[in-house]
Order: C-alpha cells, then sequence, then structure tokens
C-alpha cells in the first residue's frame, strides 16, 4: 500500500532549525558486504517515494535490514523521542505491536514504518513486505549517515543531524524465495526540509557467486636447459587482477618475467633456475571475475628437470671415449726383449684430423708419446718407464702416464696420470713373449652440459693389461699369433653443479679380448726391402656406463706393405676392414713414413 501522508507538527517547543534524529541497528542483522556509497539524487530517481509536506522534526529513526533472531521481519521505524506516543512495529504478517514509549527507549525489535499522535494506529503505513522471512542470501551495499558507514554498524543508536546530511537509509540485495528473483531494495529518508521516503525494489540479475577456476599447462614438459619457456594459464570466465608478478603466480625453481594476454586466458613467461623441477600454482584470490568471485586455487603444473641426467650422460660419454682411447694407446712392451730400440717419430694429418706417434729409448729408460684428433675430439698419452733386466728372458719395471683429452661433442675435456709396474718375458725355447701391466692413477676434468656453464669433476681409474705374442717361422712366412686382454675402469666422484643440481657419480668399464693370427712375407725388390703385411683377428668388446652398456664379437682384416730404403727411411701403408659379423663397420687405411736422424 503506497500513500502520501501530511506530517503534523508534534510539539511547538521543538527547536525549528535543528532536526535530531538517533539511529540504531539490530544485533540480529544477516549483512554480507559493503559496496561504496553512491549519491543520494541516484537512489530516488526511480521506485516509490513518500513525501512529506513539512519538515519531520525532534523524530528518531531506527534503521536496520534483515530478519532478526526470531526470523521476523525488521527495517527501519521513525518515532517522536518528545512525545508521549507509541511506536508501532510489525511482529509477523498482520499483528501490529507497540514496542516502545518516549520513556521506554528499550531495544527495537523489528518494523519500518511512519507513525505519530496524529496518525491512527490503524493507518501505519507499512513500506516493506511484511514477509521478511522469505528474503535470504542479503548483501548489503550502504548504510547512510551512519559514523561507520563504509562497515556495518555495531547495535545501538547513533545521532544524524540532518543540518548536515540530506539522508538516512540502507541500500541491500536479497533472494525472495516466494518467486526465486534477486532484488535490490532501496529504503531511505531523504531531505532536510521536505523528507521523502524511499521504498525501491528492483529486479536484478542474479548474482554470480561461482568463484573461476584457472588450469595450466604448456607445452614444455621437460627442462634440458635454463631457457626460458611459457605456461598457460586458462580461466573458465574472463577475470581481472592477474598481473601481479610475485602474489599471483607461486612458483619454485624460477620465476614468472612477463603476464601477457587475457581476459580469459593468459600466457606466463618463466624462466627456469635449472636446480630442479619447476612447479608452477595459481593460488586462490589471484584473480576475480566480473562479480567479484575471487578464483579458486589451479592445479599445480610439473615441468620435469633432466639437466642432471644430460650432465650424466656427458660425463659418462667423455669417460667411456678416454678410456678406449687410453687402453689403444698403450705402448708395447716385448720389443725390449726382442733388442728393438726406439728412436722414430711419425706424423701425419689432413684437414679432418691428424696423428703422431714417437718414441726414445735410452739404456733401460725410455719413452713414448701418441696423439690423435679430428671430428672435434683430441687425445694424447705420454709414458716414461724404466726396468731392470732379472735375466735375459724376463724384466720388471714401472711407468708413468699422462694423458689429456678433449671431446667437443661432450662438451668436455681433461687430464690425468696413471702409475704402475709392468713386466715382459719370454719362453726359453720358444719366440713365444708375455706382456702385463696394472695402473692406478686419477683424472681432472671440466665440463659445459649446457655450454652456459662450467663444472669440475674428477675421477679415479684402473688398468690391467696381458698380452701374449709370438713368432713362427714356416719358410718365408713369418706367422705372429695374439692374445690381447685389456680392461679398464673409471669412476667420477659426485659433485652440485653450479646451478644446485646433485650430479651422481658416474662408473664406466670398457673390456676387450682379442685374439688374431698376423703374417709377413718378404717379396723382391730393386732397392731396399719390400715385405707384405696382414692377419685376421677376432674381438670381444664390453662397455659399462656411458648412454647404453654395449657387448659384441666382430671379426677385423688387415693388408698392407712396408719398405724400407736401407738408410733410415722406411714407408708403411696400409688398409683394413673391421666389424666382420656385427652391424659394426669400419674402413680404413693408412699410409706413413718414418724417417731416422
Amino acid at each position: 500500500m503506497n500513500r502520501i501522508i501530511k506530517q503534523q507538527p508534534v510539539r511547538a517547543d521543538i527547536e525549528a532549525n535543528r532536526a535530531s534524529w538517533r539511529a540504531g541497528v539490530l544485533s540480529g542483522i544477516k549483512a554480507i558486504s559493503l559496496a561504496a556509497v553512491t549519491a543520494a539524487a541516484t537512489l530516488i530517481g526511480s521506485g516509490q517515494a513518500w513525501a512529506f509536506t513539512d519538515p519531520i522534526i525532534a523524530q528518531t529513526v531506527v534503521l536496520g535490514v534483515g530478519c532478526d533472531s526470531l526470523g521476523f521481519p525488521f527495517a527501519t521505524a521513525i518515532w517522536n523521542t518528545r512525545g508521549s506516543q507509541g511506536i508501532v512495529g510489525l511482529n509477523g504478517p498482520g499483528l501490529y505491536q507497540n514496542l516502545r514509549t518516549a520513556a521506554n527507549n528499550g531495544p527495537f525489535n523489528n518494523g519500518f514504518g511512519y507513525h505519530s499522535s496524529s496518525i491512527p494506529v490503524s493507518d501505519w503505513v507499512g513500506l516493506v513486505d511484511s514477509q521478511c522471512a522469505n528474503l535470504t542470501d542479503i548483501n548489503v551495499e550502504q548504510w547512510d549517515s551512519i559514523p561507520t558507514r563504509n562497515a556495518v554498524p555495531a547495535p545501538g543508536f547513533y545521532e544524524v543531524d540532518f543540518n548536515n546530511t540530506t539522508r538516512v537509509g540502507v541500500v541491500f540485495t536479497a533472494l525472495d524465495t516466494n518467486d526465486g528473483f534477486y532484488y535490490r531494495h532501496e529504503w531511505a529518508l531523504v531531505g532536510q526540509s521536505n523528507q521523502v521516503i524511499v521504498n525501491i525494489r528492483t529486479q536484478i540479475p542474479t548474482p554470480d557467486t561461482t568463484p573461476p577456476s584457472v588450469t595450466l599447462s604448456s607445452t614444455t614438459t621437460t627442462l634440458t636447459g635454463t631457457d626460458p619457456f611459457t605456461v598457460t594459464a586458462t580461466f573458465d570466465e574472463d577475470v581481472t587482477g592477474f598481473d601481479d608478478l610475485a602474489n599471483d603466480v607461486t612458483i619454485t625453481n624460477g620465476t614468472v618475467t612477463v603476464i601477457t594476454g587475457g581476459p580469459s586466458v593468459y600466457t606466463l613467461t618463466v624462466t627456469p633456475t635449472g636446480a630442479g623441477e619447476v612447479t608452477i600454482t595459481v593460488p586462490a584470490g589471484a584473480a576475480e571475475d566480473l562479480a567479484g568471485n575471487n578464483n579458486e586455487a589451479s592445479n599445480t603444473l610439473h615441468i620435469g628437470n633432466q639437466i642432471p641426467e644430460i650432465t650424466e650422460r656427458a660425463i659418462s660419454s667423455f669417460m667411456l671415449g678416454r678410456a678406449n682411447q687410453l687402453a689403444s694407446n698403450q705402448p708395447r712392451l716385448t720389443r725390449f726383449l726382442r733388442g728393438e730400440g726406439c728412436g722414430s717419430f711419425n706424423a701425419r694429418g689432413n684437414d679432418a684430423g691428424g696423428s703422431l706417434e714417437g718414441c726414445a729409448t735410452q739404456g733401460n729408460v725410455w719413452t713414448e708419446i701418441t696423439a690423435s684428433w679430428g671430428n672435434g675430439s683430441s687425445y694424447s698419452l705420454g709414458t716414461i718407464g724404466a726396468h731392470q733386466f732379472i735375466n735375459e728372458n724376463f724384466l720388471l719395471g714401472g711407468m708413468v702416464q699422462f694423458d689429456r683429452a678433449r671431446d667437443d661433442r661432450n662438451n668436455a675435456r681433461g687430464t690425468g696420470w696413471m702409475v704402475g709396474p709392468y713386466f715382459a718375458a719370454k719362453m726359453a725355447e720358444q719366440p713365444l713373449y708375455f706382456e702385463g701391466r696394472l695402473l692406478y692413477g686419477q683424472t681432472s676434468n671440466r665440463i659445459s652440459p649446457l655450454g652456459t656453464y662450467t663444472d669440475g669433476f674428477s675421477t679415479e681409474r684402473w688398468l690391467a693389461q696381458l698380452r701374449a705374442e709370438g713368432e713362427i717361422q714356416q719358410e718365408t712366412i713369418t706367422w705372429i699369433p695374439l692374445l690381447d686382454f685389456t680392461h679398464t675402469r673409471d669412476r667420477s666422484r659426485a659433485y652440485t653443479d653450479s646451478l644446485g643440481n646433485a650430479i651422481g657419480s658416474q662408473s664406466v668399464a670398457l673390456t676387450q679380448l682379442t685374439s688374431g693370427m698376423d703374417f709377413r712375407v718378404p717379396l723382391q725388390s730393386d732397392a731396399g726391402s719390400l715385405e707384405l703385411t696382414g692377419g685376421a683377428s677376432a674381438i670381444y668388446s664390453s662397455t659399462r656406463g656411458g648412454s647404453a652398456d654395449f657387448e659384441n664379437g666382430r671379426g677385423r682384416v688387415h693388408m698392407g706393405m712396408n719398405w724400407d730404403s736401407g738408410q733410415g727411411t722406411t714407408v708403411r701403408a696400409g688398409t683394413f676392414y673391421d666389424g666382420i659379423g656385427s652391424r659394426f663397420r669400419s674402413v680404413g687405411g693408412n699410409l706413413g713414413v718414418d724417417i731416422r736422424f
């Protein structure tokens, strides 16, 4: 029921220039949130208004919205503070109740209405639907002319001076369970001279109370370096506020450097530290949708770190390549029993690579050097040895070796040493020779697995070798049987790399067993001596460590010619085919010239 009521003066002795109002709030208010206060002019531009032609003075206003603890409605009541008339409230549908008198300022229970001594109680005007119990999900948007206007005021009474304010009221939204729609309610007393009671009820869209969800994804699943990568944050609706690099993303072992995109799909640029697995999460409350709902926490994205594995594979590959070179370049020792001295130096090379070898002997002290390079790698081995003849068929000595290796494919290089005893022996009645050595050493190495930093690591290694060879003369052919067993093992120490990753200890082992028969046949020559050489061998190889364990057997054949001028110059030429009976194939040749000085 909507009516305009003319207000009669209440007391002549009330000051004409001052309207004093009191405001109190029930403790049972179910208020959820506050919104920014809008101008009074915007609040009375629509809806229904009740106008008073005369100023209302010397009255008290009680403001409230919601339902009390008994489930009854309350909102606002206006009454005379200096008269004896009572205050009318609404306590349940259709029930009027005298709540207080001027002498009894007890707690206000409920109701929204206006009453004065000149208007019968039966003409009480209710501004609010009595079925407050049907209003749920109440959200207060603003309180006007209350000292704590930006917060729900505490229960009590508040002085409101209409000389300094033009509005006392409340704005709230609520769900009406009768029809299932949301409404925006504006209840207020507006004006200083001609007060207007505003009662507006406007249907509004159903508020969005569903928090947005967000999913993180990336095409990068594992890290092979420290290069930046991108992560996609996909919200299920448009959001704002997702732009704080420090707080909107939780990340380990990396940093978010840029956030671009929006309003629902964002791209995060992530720079990993390389120190471990990268985990990324968008926490709850990092962004909000257009209705002001904060997002739920996202899934946790895991980006695995393969840098330790990459480093360990590079280390073991480098160690295995060096072990193979170490075993292949060991000096032969039986020559000392044959009376073969050494004082030569050979070198050969081309654009693809090259090699050199040389040796020198002084009594029982000797030295030998071998080196090769090409295809982004190089290896050199220098040996110094000395021995003592126990008898004419047996010698015992010791050697020290120094080597240097470089492997560009694995970005590794290192130097090392080995030391140990050796022996050489000959059967007294047969031209059958034996030699052996047992060497121990260590290495110091540098590796740059990603090409951006360099780490150091050390290894400990062993080498054992036994070799038997002989010469059997058959008319013009000399047969040379061979049996060789070589085993070397290298183990690196664990360390922490420059990025903070734990790099585990790596161990490689190489075993080779070779059995073969070579031959030499002299040929006629008009100048110097000419010799045909050749042979065949069976080779068993086994490697442990590196990118994969390997074990196989294969055959090898070789053929060559040697020419000696008799004046200190020797020319050697040969070719070989390796890999018979296996998937491995190797074909090559060599040409060398020895000049003795």
